[in-house]
């Protein structure tokens, strides 16, 4: 089941019906342009509160983000950021997105590879949120790649060793638990969910 979908700053798209930020102002918005070594996007998009103040925590170092409390206001963040009850069903909607572009499709098929296949990412949090709110040419394409044909429809890439079984019917649920369940996955997930839904 898929709920409405919203565009995120990041051009992903995600839930609509959790709490959002206010709007940027003209300050902030300058800011942003003067802070970025790159050419952001302006983005009139709103991000996800929740998502911002927990990123926000891990930035400030607060004693809070070792606890038990916070690492499950994480998970239950997480669980509502998606927008859709099946992995497959978000990672095919953001195609539909007008900001959909080569590094959006590049994130996704580096996280299938780092949940899935245990592969490290190549790129840094901090170089993906760059990247994602860079002015990009938005590309249309295929509604899913080869590589996320092969974690989540279990096609055969030439590249790998074997095979991946079918996760097509994988619920964001299993998927956030297994991302949570690779080493330093719990970190990964959360910094990438600022990148993806985050006012970044």
């Amino acid at each position: 089941m898929t709920e409405a979908l919203k565009m995120y700053p990041s051009g992903f798209l995600g839930s609509a019906t959790v709490a959002q930020t206010e709007p940027m102002s003209a300050i902030s918005t300058a800011r942003q342009l003067f802070n970025k070594g790159m050419h952001p996007q302006v983005s009139r998009y709103v991000a996800n509160a929740e998502v911002n103040e927990l990123w926000a925590a891990v930035n400030a170092g607060t004693p809070e983000f070792r606890e038990f409390a916070f690492r499950e206001r994480v998970l239950k963040a997480a669980l509502a950021a998606f927008g859709t009850t099946r992995l497959v069903d978000w990672v095919g909607s953001q195609i539909d997105s007008p900001y959909h572009s080569d590094y959006h499709r590049r994130w996704i098929d580096e996280t299938l590879a780092f949940v899935y296949g245990g592969v490290r990412r190549s790129l840094s949090e901090n170089n993906w949120r760059v990247l994602l709110t860079t002015s990009q040419t938005p590309v249309k394409a295929e509604r899913f790649s080869r590589v996320a044909k092969h974690y989540l429809l279990g096609e055969k890439l030439r590249t790998a060793p074997h095979q991946e079984p079918y996760r097509g019917d994988v619920t964001i649920v299993d998927f956030i638990a297994e991302w949570c369940a690779r080493d330093g996955g719990f970190k990964d997930m959360l910094s990438q969910l600022n990148n993806l839904l985050g006012r970044s």
